[in-house]
């Protein structure tokens, strides 16, 4: 998906000069490590590469059910959070 993707969703939820795709990404990773989400789950959540080439030769997990497991406890916080929220 394209990052742009994110941004216009954003902008049509009235988060426009609120909140980017950046910022949405990074505010979940802050969120993931104050829940002690170990790193490389944390990191595979947002895509990101870990470990060098050696490393990655011999991980053979994608950690899906953790992840899956996060990000549903992600969703949850969010929804939790905007519960009453008004941007008008």
């Amino acid at each position: 998906m394209n990052h742009e993707t994110v941004n216009t969703t954003l902008k049509r939820h009235s988060f426009k000069g609120i909140q980017t795709a950046h910022g949405f990404r990074a505010v979940g990773r802050t969120w993931m490590e104050s829940q002690n989400v170990k790193f490389e789950v944390a990191e595979m959540c947002l895509s990101h590469k870990t470990g060098n080439s050696t490393v990655n030769a011999y991980r053979r997990t994608d950690y899906l059910e953790e992840r899956k497991a996060v990000m549903q406890r992600w969703s949850d916080f969010i929804t939790e959070s905007s519960q009453g929220m008004s941007l008008a």
